[in-house]
This record gives C-alpha cells, sequence and structure tokens, in this order.
C-alpha cells in the first residue's frame, strides 16, 4: 500500500500543514485501486485458532554418528479456547461502517483484545482477549438475550453492541489517548454485563468526570450561570443520575433532569 502511495507521488513534496494532506488525498489517483481493498488475511497473520494434529514420528535407522533420532509420539489436534470461539465467527466486513473511519471499531476491538496472533497469548486465562471476551460475551447476553452456547450468534451481535452502546455522556472521559480508551471500553462492558452493583461502583468511581462538564452546561442552560454555579448543578445532576434506574442517559435525557434540578 506504501509502494502504491509513493508511486502515486503522494510524498513527493512535504506537507506541514494536515489541510495540505486532506487536499492531496482528495485529489490522489491510484493506479491499481485494488489495493486498497483490505481483507481478514492482510490483517490477521497469526496462527490457527486450534491446534492441527501432528504425526508420530518414527525413530531413525543407522549407526554411528549418522544414526537416526528416537520415535516421536503423535500429538492430537488441541482446539482454541471455547470462551474465544465465537469471536472466529465474526468477519472483517461486519466491522466497517460507512463514513471516514471505516475499520474504527475494528480497531478499538483489536486495540482492546490485546496480542492474539499466536495460542500461547492466547491461552493465558488472565490474558487480556480472555478478559475482553467473557465482557463481550456477557454485555451481548444481558443486551440481546443471545444464548451464550450459540457462538456465530453472538458475533452477528457484536457490530450492534460496539455501534449503540457507550457510557453515559455524564462518566465519559475527555481524554483520547489508547489506555483511557481501553478503560472506557472496559466499563462500559462492566456496565452492560455486570448486576447493579458493580454498575455503582463504576460510576462511582468516575463521578470525577462529571465536573468537565460544568462548561457544556453554560452552554445550554439560559441565562448562563457562572462557572462555580455550573459546577454546583453538575453535581446535583451526578446525584439525579446515580439514582436513576436506567443504565444510560443521553445528554437530552441529563439536560431533562438538569431542568428539574435549576428549577429545585
Amino acid at each position: 500500500l506504501l509502494t502504491a502511495l509513493d508511486a502515486a507521488n503522494l510524498f513527493a513534496t512535504s506537507m506541514e500543514k494536515i489541510g495540505v494532506l486532506h487536499q492531496r488525498l482528495a485529489d490522489l489517483v491510484m493506479a491499481n485501486p485494488g489495493v486498497w481493498r483490505i481483507a481478514h488475511t492482510d490483517i490477521f497473520l497469526g496462527e490457527d485458532f486450534d491446534a492441527p494434529a501432528v504425526p508420530a514420528v518414527a525413530a531413525g535407522r543407522g549407526r554411528g554418528r549418522g544414526r537416526g533420532g528416537p520415535a516421536v509420539a503423535a500429538v492430537p489436534a488441541m482446539p482454541g479456547p471455547p470462551d474465544l470461539l465465537f469471536l472466529t465467527h465474526l468477519p472483517l466486513h461486519a466491522l466497517e461502517v460507512d463514513g471516514e473511519l471505516p475499520l474504527l471499531s475494528y480497531s478499538l476491538l483489536s486495540f482492546c483484545l490485546g496480542p492474539t496472533a499466536t495460542r500461547a497469548a492466547r491461552l493465558p486465562l488472565a490474558a487480556p482477549a480472555r478478559i475482553i471476551a467473557g465482557l463481550l460475551q456477557g454485555a451481548i447476553v444481558q443486551s440481546f438475550g443471545t444464548a451464550a452456547t450459540n457462538p456465530a450468534m453472538l458475533a452477528l451481535q457484536i457490530p450492534r453492541l460496539l455501534k449503540g452502546s457507550s457510557l453515559p455522556v455524564l462518566f465519559q472521559s475527555t481524554a483520547s489517548d489508547p489506555y483511557t480508551r481501553l478503560e472506557d471500553f472496559t466499563d462500559m462492558l462492566r456496565m452492560q454485563s455486570g448486576g447493579a452493583d458493580e454498575r455503582r461502583r463504576i460510576e462511582e468511581r468516575r463521578i470525577k468526570l462529571a465536573t468537565s462538564l460544568g462548561a457544556l452546561y453554560q452552554l445550554v442552560i439560559q441565562p448562563s450561570p457562572s462557572a462555580q454555579t455550573a459546577t454546583t448543578l453538575v453535581s446535583r445532576l451526578a446525584a439525579k443520575i446515580l439514582t436513576a434506574p436506567q443504565l444510560k442517559l443521553s445528554l437530552a435525557d441529563q439536560l431533562a433532569i438538569l431542568s428539574a434540578v435549576v428549577q429545585g
């Protein structure tokens, strides 16, 4: 892909501003547009999910230094971890979306799953892939009622879960670094798959993020309150949200509650 971009003169001159890059990409003419098509085999180059059987090796014959080695017993096929099986039913195209970031969901999921290319990386119970897969499965079962024993049906619900689920606006982080995104994603799955106690623990840990919304509510409340008043209103809103029965509230829902708080 880089070779094709170079041949199309994308890197012919320096690009000191992001706008120059955007314009050059918009005007780009590729001699072979097919290189833009990304297949699953282009991304996943690791070991197969199931370990294949290894046939037995008979003992060698001969004398002296050149004599053959000892016999080696056959090794039966070994299936991969059953709790990861449903991920093997998820084709790459199922995670593609329209827009400027077609593989955002794929990238997010891949980052959260961590190393998965080798069987050794997938086997430990504490491996990131095993932890995230368990949370994914629990969230899908709780949200959509899909049977946990049907790997194919679980996989079909992953794009729907990634597209339609998020932390309540009140508890979302404002930082965009990868590890904050990972923490947000993990907490979102825990809120979806866990019970009321798990949800409450996450809310209490994330309530400190609510104060960053003070400036936002200054923009939507008329007349605009001072920063101190906005922060106070957000604190009251947080108390209301923590006692709300809904799993997640949209910004519109929060503003409706906030209206009652302001009047109260």
